[in-house]
């Protein structure tokens, strides 16, 4: 069971039927990104909350006039979130979900150990969903699932979302894998999945999952558990991406941006067309 810390509960924050985003993972250069965050969750008027692990951005520091403080007091300033979950990455935290170590690990190494951290946030997260609702006696609509170190320059709800489907950003193919970084469906859909989710992380090692044409080993886990459990699940394109860098994205950045998603975009509908005609 999880105690949230009442230091980073402000319920406050909380906005009566508006759709809930949840930033998960390493913070990383959030900063960097964070005006185009920041706009997407006005767009949408949302709530927020974070779960995140502690990295080289989450230091200590000392501010004069008060007690050491920590730099993740800037993402409660800049994002108002209703709840931050802060963790030190370690991988005893994932044994509810995976159990310890085993072949599945010994095989794929760090892209197991990195999956491990990335679906217990996602599942945990959820978790604490439930606990905030339970507290203001309240229930989210719509759920969002996005990254700190993810850029969102332009994306738009489904009217009517489909019951218990998810909505899932196309990253590279939507045969052997399904992106973790981007997605959204209903309150019921986001939740049943989290049990899902839970009983697939438990037996994976059991289960064969490859790296195939460098598909990450998460997206091929995702996929593999929508399709073992037949979760209705709907592919979507906005113009986003994933940013490593240090530094903000260029006009010209930007520009590529969009170009990759059309690209996305034209080659999905032709794959679609050809196994149609055939």
């Amino acid at each position: 069971m999880i105690k949230l810390n009442n230091e980073y509960l402000f319920l406050k924050n909380y906005k009566p039927d508006k759709p809930l985003i949840i930033f998960t993972g390493h913070p990383r250069n959030w900063k960097v990104i964070a005006e185009y965050n920041k706009k997407f969750i006005k767009k949408l008027n949302a709530n927020v909350i974070i779960s995140a692990w502690t990295d080289t951005q989450f230091k200590k520091k000392k501010d004069s006039g008060f007690k050491e403080k920590k730099d993740f007091l800037d993402l409660i300033d800049f994002f108002k979130p209703i709840y931050l979950d802060i963790q030190k990455f370690n991988v005893k935290l994932t044994y509810k979900l995976f159990g310890k170590t085993n072949a599945y690990d010994k095989i794929l190494f760090y892209a197991a150990l990195s999956t491990r951290g990335q679906v217990y946030k996602i599942y945990r997260s959820l978790l604490i969903v439930k606990i905030i609702e339970k507290i203001l006696k309240k229930k989210f609509k719509i759920i969002i699932k996005s990254r700190l170190d993810f850029i969102i320059l332009n994306f738009n709800l489904e009217k009517k979302l489909k019951k218990n489907c998810i909505y899932f950003e196309h990253s590279q193919s939507g045969i052997h894998q399904l992106s973790d970084r981007f997605f959204y469906g209903s309150r019921n859909a986001l939740l049943n999945f989290s049990k899902y989710l839970l009983n697939f992380s438990r037996t994976v090692h059991k289960i064969k999952i490859y790296n195939i044409h460098n598909i990450p080993v998460n997206e091929s886990f995702f996929k593999i558990c929508f399709d073992k459990y037949k979760i209705p699940y709907k592919l979507f394109f906005p113009i986003s991406s994933l940013w490593k860098h240090q530094f903000k994205p260029s006009k010209l950045t930007i520009f590529f941006i969009i170009l990759r998603t059309l690209y996305k975009y034209i080659r999905h509908r032709l794959i679609f067309i050809r196994k149609f005609l055939h």
